[in-house]
């Protein structure tokens, strides 16, 4: 992946996007919709595009975030979930496998997201 390239709106290159990617985060969550958004800016190769969104999802991953579902509008927000496995390379390839099962497209906002454990009711 070129790691210099820079993306269009923010004029933020791709490595320096992969490393401030959990600041994002804050008291809400970064989702793969955000991450793919953000990948399209960059003029990438499909190949590419995969490699950076999976580098993001390392980058929150490894910064201590976790993968959770949205449950709604009320408090709590984010319920933790396992479906995507426990270990940070399961849970990257479990959601782009999933989302490739699903064709790959488009996707809505907040699908795939990831938060911060404090940010994480029980329900």
């Amino acid at each position: 992946m070129r790691e210099d390239l820079v993306e269009n709106l923010s004029g933020g290159t791709a490595k320096k996007w992969i490393e401030d990617i959990p600041l994002s985060i804050e008291d809400d969550h970064v989702s793969l919709f955000k991450l793919d958004i953000i990948s399209q800016g960059f003029g990438f190769t499909e190949e590419e595009r995969f490699e950076f969104i999976r580098r993001c999802m390392r980058s929150l991953l490894d910064a201590g975030a976790v993968a959770v579902d949205l449950t709604g509008e009320t408090y709590p927000l984010f319920k933790a979930t396992t479906r995507w496995g426990t270990e940070r390379e399961e849970i990257i390839e479990a959601i782009i496998a999933d989302w490739q099962a699903r064709g790959g497209g488009e996707l809505d906002w907040g699908e795939y997201p990831f938060t911060w454990p404090e940010n994480i009711g029980t329900v």
